[in-house]
Order: structure tokens, then C-alpha cells, then sequence
């Protein structure tokens, strides 16, 4: 995650900074970013830059989640093993006298009966 954010943080300053200096070129003033004592772009070359920016990381997110939902598609619940779970459903179930079949409790059911 850090360095995901590291590596991004760069990657958007550098295309906001190159946007900015093309436009600011498009409207005639000679703006580099690497120099401080360089004159300050145009508000409307910085905007362009930003958007810019922000453009790529929206595709950044659009393409992490394309990469979830094709790789984590099948995963399941996680932190449950089917057995335990399995087991867990198998311990709930209690027979039901009005039937004659089984049925599954719920917690609250759990509970209730536990204090009896």
C-alpha cells in the first residue's frame, strides 16, 4: 500500500507537471517546473495538469477493479473454511418436534435456549 501510494503520488506529479508546461507553452509563457525561479503557469495550464493528474488516477482505479473482480471472481468468504463452516451449519440444526424433520436455529434461538 505505501508503496503503491509512493509510486502513484510520482507518477501524477510528473503528468500534471508535463501537462502544465505544454499548455503553458500553448498560451506563451515559458514555464518550467524544475526551476523555482521560473515565472508561475497560467492558472489555466495548472488546471489542465490537475485534470489531467486526476484522470490518470481514476484509470489506475478502473483498472484495479477490473483486476478484482477477474482474479478475486471465485475466492469465497474469507477466513471460513468450507469444513468449518460446514460443521458450524451441521451443529445448528436441531430436530423439530412439530415435524418430525430438522430445522437450523438462529443465534438469538441459541441464546434463548442456553439460559433455559
Amino acid at each position: 500500500m505505501q508503496v503503491g501510494g509512493a509510486v502513484g503520488l510520482a507518477i501524477t506529479g510528473v503528468i500534471a507537471d508535463q501537462v502544465t508546461q505544454k499548455e503553458a507553452k500553448k498560451l506563451g509563457v515559458d514555464f518550467d517546473p524544475r526551476q523555482p525561479e521560473s515565472v508561475q503557469a497560467p492558472m489555466e495550464a495548472m488546471l489542465k495538469g490537475y485534470r489531467a493528474a486526476q484522470w490518470l488516477s481514476f484509470a489506475f482505479c478502473m483498472v484495479s477493479l477490473v483486476l478484482v473482480v477477474v482474479f478475486l471472481h471465485g475466492i469465497g468468504k474469507v477466513g471460513k473454511s468450507p469444513k468449518a463452516a460446514a460443521a458450524q451449519a451441521e451443529a445448528q440444526k436441531v430436530p423439530d418436534v412439530e415435524t418430525g424433520s430438522t430445522r437450523t436455529m438462529t443465534g438469538a434461538q441459541q441464546v434463548k435456549e442456553e439460559q433455559a
